[in-house]
């Protein structure tokens, strides 16, 4: 099967780097709270993934060594950079391979290339109907309940840091609907609907106040999944959204198309560099400056980062 090309994932990619670059910016803004939703961008790169990786027809040795290279080679150059100028210190072997192997500084680097492999035997051995689709979340949903209930501590909010294995339940079912997403509406023309557009609003909504709610009141904090459980119905809601969108999007400026397809290109090189140059950066002026400065640092050195990744990936003959 040809590979189709859809501007919807080429927006919502770029959409999604945008928001978890936002979500880093906190000492940037003038108020904490603007830098929010990284989860939110998260989810998406993942449910992305998934939709662009929906079509399995290879051993899983190949496929899993193709999406390494892809993944590992603009990570590798930039830990490399970033620890020849002390900004990622490796003070053993052990460290260094931690770094350097998996799960690396970066968190969504160390969760792909885990969750690569249950995604490829699910899709692969599992027709995603929506009805096996649906079979599956749940299975998901209960193992991440019984944990949840039972070796999860619930006394804080918690349920949404990156860093812990309990968020990995989250981003495979993300994966999952993405790769079922493509397999169910591919060749369909949907229609949004005032239905689709309120209740995606909705779900926005409650997203945020919820996850304000549980991070601010101790005493509902036992119920923290349940802001896991609406930013899962959220992702499907704007994928349908976005996916209803693509006729339109086709008819999009040119400027922005091409502004949509440069970052696309660069989501992964944006994050990886941003970890080390925000820091850097952040404190280099006032706002508004600061945030020209910052953005305008991440966006050149990706590029860079980019280039030098697509130059060594063209030489292995990828």
């Amino acid at each position: 099967m040809g590979k189709q090309f859809f501007v919807f994932i080429v927006v919502l990619r770029a959409l999604s780097a945008m928001i978890i670059t936002n979500a880093h910016y906190t000492h940037v803004y003038p108020m904490e709270i603007f830098a929010n939703g990284g989860l939110l961008g998260d989810v998406l790169f993942f449910s992305i993934s998934g939709f662009c990786l929906a079509h399995i027809n290879t051993s899983f040795g190949s496929w899993f060594k193709r999406r390494s290279i892809r993944v590992y080679t603009p990570t590798l150059i930039a830990t490399i950079i970033f620890v020849m100028i002390g900004a990622y210190p490796v003070p053993s072997v052990w460290d260094g391979l931690k770094i350097f192997i998996w799960p690396t500084n970066y968190h969504f680097v160390g969760s792909i290339i885990l969750l690569y492999i249950p995604f490829y035997f699910i899709c692969s051995k599992v027709e995603l109907t929506t009805s096996n689709f649906i079979k599956t979340s749940l299975v998901l949903f209960r193992i991440q309940s019984f944990l949840y209930l039972v070796v999860y501590d619930r006394s804080f909010y918690h349920i949404d840091n990156v860093r812990e294995p309990m968020i990995e339940f989250l981003f495979i079912q993300s994966m999952l609907l993405g790769a079922y997403y493509r397999k169910v509406t591919e060749g369909e023309s949907l229609k949004n609907s005032i239905v689709v557009i309120s209740g995606g609003g909705l779900l926005m909504i409650s997203y945020f106040i919820s996850k304000v709610a549980f991070s601010k009141i101790a005493s509902i904090s036992e119920w923290q999944i349940l802001n896991q459980v609406i930013l899962f119905f959220l992702l499907w809601f704007i994928f349908r959204i976005f996916y209803s969108m693509e006729t339109s999007l086709k008819k999009m400026p040119v400027f922005f198309e091409k502004l949509f397809k440069y970052l696309a290109d660069r989501t992964l090189e944006i994050y990886l560099v941003q970890y080390v140059i925000i820091p850097k950066t952040d404190s280099l002026g006032q706002w508004p400056f600061d945030w020209f400065i910052v953005t305008g640092t991440i966006l050149v050195t990706a590029h860079v980062l980019h280039w030098m990744s697509q130059k060594l990936l063209m030489k292995i003959g990828f």
